[in-house]
Formats: C-alpha cells, sequence, structure tokens
C-alpha cells in the first residue's frame, strides 16, 4: 500500500476479460489453457497452451528444448510413451512426437513467440501426427504480442504476455498471482461452458459441500448475489482454522459469475483468493491477515473486472 492505504494495481489481460491484481502479488511463471478450434465437436482433442508470463531469451528457449527431450526420454518405456521424432521447424519451434501407444500420438512443440516461451500439446489417433502436428504449427503462428499501452481492444483470447488471435469453439484459461504474504489467487475464464446446475452458494453451505461433511467451523464474513461487469454473479466470503496447532486463520473467498446464455462478453468467470498459503519457502504465516485487510484486498480486485468490450490489456513482462 501507500501512504494513503490505496492498494497499487496493476491490470492484467485474462481470456477476452481484464482484471485489476494488488502490486503485492506476482503473475505465476506461466498461464495455461485449452482450446477447441471453430468446428470441432466433443471428440475432436484439444489444444493445451501453456505461456510464460515473463519475457524470456532464445537462451531460454533452446534450454526448454534440451530439459523437455531429457523429460520425454526419462518417461519412455519398452512399448508407451516412446519419444519417436524431433522435429525443428523454424528456429524458434520445435516439435516433439510421441508415440503413446500402438497408433496414439502425443505431439508437443516448444516455441519462442515475440519473447514468450510457448508450450502446446495435441493428441491424436490412428496415426494422425502429421494433421496434429500441423494444427499445433497453426495455432503458434496465431499468437502475437500486443502493445496493451494502444488502448487498443485485444484481438482474441489472451494467454501470458500473448494473445490467441481468431474465434474458437472452446476455450478456457487459468491464471495464478502469488503473494509472499502467502495471498494466492487464481482466476479461470471459460467462455462457453455453461454454469453448473448448483450454483456457488449453494455448493459452499449445503448439506454436502465439503464445510459441512468435513464439519469445518468456519466463520462467513459475506455471501451476496451482485453484478460483475454487467453479468449476475456469486460471492462467498469465509474465514477457517485449518492448520493444525494453530490459530491462523485461512480466508477463503470466491467468486461465480452467472449466465444463462455463454457468449464472448459474458463468460465463466471464476475467482479465488485464500490467505495464510504457505510461501515460496514453503513456510506459512505467523499470522493472520485481517479480515477487514482481506476483504479489501478482495474488493480492489473483484471491482476492477471488465468484459471483453472494455479494452483490456496484455499481461506486461516481468
Amino acid at each position: 500500500m501507500n501512504s494513503g492505504g490505496e492498494l497499487k494495481m496493476f491490470k492484467y489481460c485474462v481470456g477476452r476479460t481484464s482484471i485489476e491484481i494488488p502490486g503485492s502479488l506476482s503473475p505465476s511463471a506461466s498461464a495455461s489453457g485449452i482450446f477447441g478450434e471453430k468446428g470441432s465437436d466433443h471428440q475432436t482433442p484439444t489444444i493445451d497452451l501453456d505461456i510464460s508470463t515473463s519475457e524470456v531469451s532464445m537462451s531460454d528457449y533452446l534450454t526448454q528444448v534440451r530439459r523437455r527431450e531429457t523429460e520425454l526420454r526419462e518417461m519412455e518405456s519398452e512399448d508407451v510413451n516412446i519419444l519417436r521424432h524431433i522435429r525443428k521447424i523454424t528456429d524458434n519451434i520445435t516439435i516433439f512426437r510421441v508415440q503413446s501407444i500402438d497408433d496414439a500420438y502425443v505431439s508437443e512443440a516448444v516455441a519462442l513467440v515475440e519473447g514468450s516461451l510457448v508450450s502446446a500439446r495435441l493428441d491424436s489417433y490412428r496415426n494422425q501426427f502429421d494433421q496434429a502436428e500441423q494444427r499445433l504449427i497453426d495455432i503458434i503462428h496465431r499468437l502475437k504480442y500486443s502493445d496493451h499501452s494502444t488502448g487498443k481492444k485485444m484481438p482474441g483470447f489472451c494467454l501470458g504476455r500473448l494473445v490467441l488471435e481468431g474465434d474458437f469453439e472452446s476455450e478456457m484459461g487459468d491464471y495464478a498471482f502469488l503473494g509472499e504474504n502467502g495471498v494466492y489467487v487464481t482466476v479461470n475464464v471459460d467462455t462457453y461452458t455453461p454454469n453448473e446446475d448448483v450454483d456457488l452458494l449453494s455448493r459452499v453451505s449445503g448439506p454436502k459441500s465439503l464445510l459441512s461433511i468435513f464439519k469445518v467451523d468456519h466463520t462467513v464474513l459475506r455471501a451476496r448475489e451482485f453484478n460483475v461487469a454487467g453479468v449476475a454473479a456469486q460471492e462467498w466470503l469465509s474465514w477457517a482454522i485449518l492448520q493444525d496447532n494453530s490459530d491462523i486463520r485461512t480466508h477463503t473467498f470466491e467468486l461465480e459469475t452467472i449466465r444463462p446464455v455463454p457468449s464472448k462478453e459474458k463468460p465463466l468467470i471464476t475467482v479465488t483468493m485464500r490467505t495464510a498459503q504457505p510461501r515460496g519457502n514453503g513456510i506459512y504465516a505467523k499470522t493472520s491477515m485481517p479480515d477487514e485487510e482481506a476483504i479489501k484486498l478482495w474488493d480492489s480486485i473483484v471491482k476492477s473486472i471488465q468484459s471483453a468490450e472494455i479494452q483490456p490489456q496484455v499481461m506486461p513482462g516481468a
């Protein structure tokens, strides 16, 4: 916080949405997504993407290519997960072809795209690995870095430092932000998946909730329905003592949007914030975050969410 007690916020593009995160939290090393191409059905394998959130060099890329080859060879056994082929497509794209079993393959591309490290993975069957690998090349070529300072609307789905241009049959992204003070925030944006039949408030407070099943003594700070960026939403704010032999409060705050008709303008957005999480060194905080401080942090994030129509910014590099 600054001397006025206000939080310094940074805007990130997540999916086709923007959100602001306090500067005390840093993005995880990468953001991951799953994409189904236009015209595909539920039987068509989806493409898994993992994209770095900070800028990397050619040396970093080459190191990752060597590391990934070593990892894949260590996973080999006599007749499964056999690394069959390594293809250097360009100086910036390398594809690994792994025979899972019989005629089933996994093709994985490691690429350097405008300063971002990209991993793209796709399953194939009936020896159709050539087609799968062309799909990987095509989707990598649709990844672009967009300068958020221009204020232009993003032309696609944001993931890490990049934007995946175009429209998709399905699209989902996962993002995480971690603080040295034990605060952990996750964001999931899923454009077209319908909401669950049981809403958030019913899941966390009903007789079948984990809190009820395990008889967790907890305190509810706030539970409400409201609007986020013009979309109906529910939130649940509570804390509980979860660590043995400790009086440290673990806050668990959750938000979930509700929309009868999924669309790019109204995606399923799920935000979760937890306090008292282990730091990078595995050590837990020795004091609880005050409730009012946790709520202020949460509210600063939730109120910043904007729809795809509000010119989101791309996640900056570190």
